[in-house]
């Protein structure tokens, strides 16, 4: 697989966790599953889905590691630190799109210093 198809892939992993909140609070309803019946609201069809997507990814790129761009994987640390924290403070509530922004630039404030500096 082509490093650009790769880097993508682990780059959508973070979109395809943020559009559960596009959903969050409508009343429509899915089925999970195609044989059994358990219909859940839409923002948690989406969340279950996605979750499961974004483990198929990482386990991908995990398992074939060639041509995963280290700036893509340090992007991907930082945004799950920061989800973290998001969590741990504010309950996922809010400042979604503030914390890829903090993220963006974390990420070139390191190479900055790291280009500077050399090694970091």
């Amino acid at each position: 697989m082509s490093s650009l198809l790769k880097n993508s892939l682990l780059i959508s992993t973070y979109v395809i966790s943020m559009l559960p909140v596009f959903f969050y609070g409508s009343c429509e309803r899915l089925n999970l599953g195609l044989f059994f019946e358990r219909d859940t609201r839409i923002d948690f069809f989406l969340l279950y889905y996605g979750i499961s997507i974004n483990y198929l990814i990482m386990a991908y790129c995990i398992h074939y590691p060639n041509n995963v761009h280290k700036s893509i994987s340090r992007f991907i640390l930082i945004l799950c630190a920061l989800d973290m924290v998001h969590l741990i403070i504010f309950a996922k509530q809010g400042l979604g799109i503030l914390k890829i922004v903090f993220a963006i630039t974390l990420l070139i404030v390191y190479e900055f210093y790291k280009k500077r500096y050399g090694k970091y």
